[in-house]
C-alpha cells in the first residue's frame, strides 16, 4: 500500500492544496489514518495562503480548510513520498527522472487538471468537482498498490 501521497502544482495555492485537503478529508472519513498527503508547487513562493476562491468553494463542499503555506518543491520532498501526482503533463515533463511521479489523468484515466489561477470563481469550482470526483478511484488505487 503506498504510505504517503503528493499533489503537485505550480504556485502550491489552488490545485494541490485543494487536492490535498480533498484527499486528506476522504481518508479521514474512511477511517484511512497510515497515509501520509502533502501537497507543493514547482514555482510556488514559500509561505503563500490558499486561494481564496479554492477555500471558498472547499467550504461550499464541506471540506476542512486550515491555514494553508505553499512549499517550494525540492528533490528531498519527492523523495519522502511514495506517490507524486501532478496536476498536468507540463508538470510531470518537469520532473522527469523521477520514477514515482504520475500525471493525476494517467492515475484515474481522466484529464489534466486546468489551472484556475486568476479565473473567477467557476473555474475553482470546475476544479474541485473534478477533484472530489477523482480522490475515491485514487484512494482506491493508492491502496492497492
Amino acid at each position: 500500500m503506498i504510505k504517503s501521497v503528493l499533489f503537485v502544482c505550480t504556485g502550491n495555492t489552488c490545485r494541490s492544496p485543494m487536492a490535498e485537503r480533498i484527499l486528506k478529508q476522504r481518508l479521514h472519513e474512511k477511517n484511512i489514518n497510515n497515509i501520509k498527503v502533502s501537497s507543493a508547487g514547482l514555482y510556488a513562493t514559500p509561505g503563500q495562503p490558499m486561494n481564496e476562491y479554492a477555500i471558498k468553494i472547499l467550504k461550499q463542499h464541506k471540506i476542512r480548510t486550515y491555514a494553508h503555506k505553499s512549499k517550494q518543491l525540492t528533490t528531498s520532498i519527492i523523495n519522502g513520498h511514495n506517490l507524486v501526482i501532478t496536476m498536468t503533463e507540463g508538470h510531470k515533463n518537469a520532473l522527469l527522472g523521477y520514477k514515482n511521479v504520475v500525471t493525476l489523468a494517467e492515475y484515474i484515466k481522466g484529464i489534466d487538471v486546468a489551472d484556475p489561477y486568476g479565473q473567477n470563481i467557476e473555474a475553482y469550482k470546475k476544479v474541485c468537482e473534478y477533484l472530489l470526483y477523482a480522490m475515491d478511484e485514487i484512494i482506491e488505487k493508492i491502496i492497492k498498490d
